[in-house]
């Protein structure tokens, strides 16, 4: 699976189940005070981390795909 296809983060479901979501799907993110996850097709996870956390997981992966490039793409 290449990464920059799928734009995948891990989360903590509140059971203690770890899953993959697709970052680009989220479309809000709140602490009610779990913090919920909304996505683009309406549907809701709550999940154990923390705002900040789940911030930091997206930027460290934009800041991965970045660093890699685009395949076939030259940054010369």
């Amino acid at each position: 699976m290449h990464r920059k296809n799928h734009p995948m983060i891990f989360v903590t479901r509140l059971d203690g189940n770890e899953m993959l979501v697709n970052q680009d799907l989220i479309a809000m993110a709140e602490a009610t005070p779990d913090t919920v996850l909304t996505f683009t097709t309406g549907s809701k996870l709550m999940v154990k981390e923390k705002l900040p956390e789940l911030a930091e997981r997206i930027v460290a992966y934009e800041r991965r795909v970045h660093a890699e490039g685009v395949p076939g793409v030259s940054h010369g």
